[in-house]
Formats: C-alpha cells, structure tokens, sequence
C-alpha cells in the first residue's frame, strides 16, 4: 500500500517498486526538498484519493490516457495531474491501482512513454 495515499479508500492504492524503490517517494521526496509545488503536490493526492473512492474528477484532474491499451494489453493508463505535476496510474484486477511514475507537463511525452515500459516490464514479470 501506498504510504503516502490514505489507506481507506474503495480502490486501494500502491506504489510500484523497482529494485527496491519507488519512484513516486523519491518524487515526493524532491518537491518537498526544493519547496516548490508543495501545494499542487497535495492536490495532486487528493485527486488520487478521491478517484480511488469512486468520486468522479474532471478530466482536467484525472484522465483515462486513451490509445496504449494494445501496448498495455488491455490494461488502463490514468494520468492524475495538478498545475504542472502529474502521477501515472494503472489498474489491476482484484488488486487495486499502482502508481507508475510521476512527472512534470513538460516531460508529459517522455512520462507516459516509461510508464508504458515500466507496465510492461510488470506485467511480464507477473507472468513468470
């Protein structure tokens, strides 16, 4: 479970460890350190808690990232996002939502693009 998305929601929430760490504490970790977008940051969990408890968001805060589903094999991709921060998220079955990576508008492009490896990479994993 996510140490940093409250445990009681619906839909629980984890984050994806890689070799031991997971990329969103180490997220956290630096826009707490530079002090900047610390208030985006706790919107930005917030919206992924009130998702994960069934409440809808606009898609201006929370998004279905249409078009990796072949990629993905079948699996859904979510962009939860505030200012210029965003998380991504995906859904397993009977497990909940995992979060993927997370990053800044900018590297939009580049985010989705790991996130779709890093899936990849676990889903593989999963099978074995």
């Amino acid at each position: 479970m996510s140490e940093n998305i409250p445990h009681q929601t619906k839909i629980k929430v984890y984050e994806l460890f890689e070799y031991g760490i997971s990329s969103f504490e180490k997220y956290i970790q630096k826009i707490e350190a530079t002090g900047n977008h610390t208030s985006d940051l706790a919107k930005l969990i917030r919206i992924i808690e009130n998702s994960s408890n069934l409440l809808r968001q606009p898609e201006t805060k929370f998004r279905e990232i249409k078009g990796k589903e072949k990629k993905l094999q079948g699996t859904k991709l979510y962009e939860a996002k505030a200012g210029i921060l965003r998380v991504y998220i995906f859904h397993e079955e009977r497990t909940g939502r995992i979060i993927v990576t997370a990053g800044k508008k900018n590297d939009q492009t580049k985010d989705i693009n790991n996130a779709i490896k890093t899936i990849q990479a676990y889903k593989d994993e999963q099978q074995k």
